[in-house]
């Protein structure tokens, strides 16, 4: 689902025919689980990855806390340092039901799309090395560092909206709707 969020899909709607279902232009992520979720990776992982890898605008409200807080100091920190919850080691330690998927996976032939979870965060922790002092070039925001970096921080719900709706209109021409 969130692969396809980035590329488009047609869906077959029985006697109603096609629909299309266009392309996300950006994504806003907000909270999200660090532990006990389902899957490879947190799912806030796994949707920054992706929108990052189609180059497409990313808004981290990361003072709201989980795991959008924790990418969001990633990006803030300076330095090579790599933060434990973009390791492998720490998801299996965190949240078992890794471990069981990983060995399980390796019983079958993944999808040439679904990465192993050492994979997926090596490729995620890529980003946020070459986002580090440019935070506002690598999440493609249309907002200038500054306000980049307000954002990443800010728990003020209504200056977060301010930032993200200034940035979608700079970036891919949204535009407000009347009062």
């Amino acid at each position: 689902m969130r692969r396809l969020m980035m590329t488009g899909m047609v869906i077959v709607i029985p006697d109603a025919g096609l629909e299309s279902v266009p392309a996300a232009v950006a994504r806003v992520l907000l909270g999200g689980k660090l532990n006990r979720y389902r899957g490879f990776l947190p799912g806030i992982f796994e949707e920054a990855l992706l929108t990052l890898e189609h180059q497409r605008p990313l808004y981290l409200l990361g003072g709201f806390g989980g795991a959008t807080e924790i990418l969001a100091r990633a990006l803030l920190a300076t330095g090579d340092e790599r933060p434990a919850e973009f390791t492998a080691a720490w998801h299996e330690k965190n949240t078992p039901e890794v471990t069981k998927l990983i060995a399980l996976a390796g019983q079958f032939t993944r999808p040439a799309e679904v990465r192993a979870t050492p994979a997926a965060l090596d490729a995620l922790f890529a980003f946020i090395q070459q986002g580090r002092g440019k935070v506002a070039n690598t999440l493609r925001t249309g907002l200038d560092e500054q306000e980049t970096q307000e954002l990443l921080i800010t728990r003020d719900l209504t200056r977060a909206v301010q930032l993200v709706r200034k940035g979608l209109e700079n970036q891919v021409g949204l535009q407000a709707l009347p009062a």
